[in-house]
């Protein structure tokens, strides 16, 4: 109920959008406060680029389809390629701790990114027949698991996703060097959907 903007907002799909972003813009937000907290040099901060390119598009994310496939191209790009090439040159590069939390949080990104693949599209019982067919890999239930998960380790919860997506009939997400960078997000909202904007806005801005 706190995240419909308009009567329209009535389908799953969009409902589940909002619900999704908002949550992964405060995880986000918690993130950027821990991370804050980090050593970081001139040649582990590029990693951080991402990181405000993403919660950039968050804040200012709404159903326009430029700006959701710009969202989803840089959680997408977040998820697959936070702490790793092209951005670093060897592993050694950042602290433990701050790998770790880097891990944590594009883990996140990751199970958000299934999330909306799922939830975020209509109509929404045909794949949910079709992920039945996979086995346990296609029960909703595994999403319970999965976001659990995330809290014991982002590497066995990634697992868990990728079994998940290919239950869900998702594309394949593997990490490979990227051929081009993440537009940067824009520096205002939507006009047309600035209500919807909202509820992205004041969790990315926590």
């Amino acid at each position: 109920m706190e995240v419909r903007s308009s009567p329209d907002d009535r389908e799953l799909s969009s409902l589940s959008r909002k619900v999704i972003l908002d949550e992964l813009s405060e995880t986000l937000a918690g993130f950027r406060t821990l991370l804050a907290k980090q050593q970081w040099s001139p040649e582990t901060v590029t990693i951080l680029g991402s990181f405000r390119n993403l919660v950039g598009h968050l804040r200012t994310a709404c159903p326009c389809r430029d700006r959701t496939e710009q969202l989803e191209l840089a959680l997408e790009h977040f998820a697959l390629h936070a702490a790793r090439e092209p951005y670093l040159p060897t592993d050694g590069d950042l602290p433990a701790e701050t790998r770790l939390l880097m891990d944590e949080a594009a883990g996140y990104a990751y199970f958000s990114l299934t999330l909306l693949g799922i939830f975020g599209r209509e109509p929404f019982n045909s794949p949910l027949a079709a992920a039945a067919q996979h086995g346990p890999d296609g029960d909703p239930e595994l999403l319970a698991q999965a976001r659990l998960e995330l809290a014991i380790s982002p590497h066995s919860a990634r697992r868990l996703v990728d079994g998940i997506r290919v239950a869900w009939g998702l594309p394949s997400a593997t990490v490979e060097p990227l051929i081009a960078s993440v537009p940067p997000p824009r520096s205002r909202v939507c006009p047309r959907h600035h209500r919807s904007t909202r509820t992205a806005s004041r969790g990315a801005g926590r």
